[in-house]
């Protein structure tokens, strides 16, 4: 009887090979006829109610400056937006390279837990810069 190991990193691989297509199609949708017409509604609730940032501030305007080209815009936004899409390329070149170029069986898999806590990492600091110098 063979059964395969549940591997985390062939999980996340199979989910953005399913996802990437409507996923860009969804935000290119919402980047030429979503935002440009209805930005107000997409003000942060928490901000308006606290006057604090929540750590999501800035979210959907890095989204918006990443899809529209402007990269230092959506970096100053939001970092998380361009990590998540430097770091879901750099899984998927990684996976891709180790699983189908070099045709290994890696006794390890690729570790997708750090990926998230860099994630995390990156929203707390840029949530502290935003709460400590007040831009949003």
């Amino acid at each position: 009887m063979n059964t395969k190991k549940f591997r985390l990193d062939t999980l996340l691989f199979k989910t953005e090979a399913l996802l990437a297509v409507p996923c860009i199609a969804a935000g290119y949708w919402f980047v030429r006829r979503i935002y440009p017409e209805h930005a107000d509604f997409f003000s942060c609730t928490f901000k308006r109610i606290t006057s604090l940032p929540c750590p999501g501030c800035g979210g959907t305007r890095a989204l918006y400056a990443f899809l529209t080209g402007h990269f230092a815009e959506s970096f100053l936004y939001h970092p998380a937006i361009l990590y998540l899409a430097f770091a879901g390329i750099h899984f998927t070149v990684r996976y891709i390279f180790r699983n189908f170029i070099k045709k290994e069986q890696p006794s390890k898999e690729i570790a997708v837990p750090v990926y998230a806590y860099i994630l995390i990492g990156v929203i707390l600091v840029q949530w502290i810069c935003k709460l400590l110098f007040g831009f949003c």
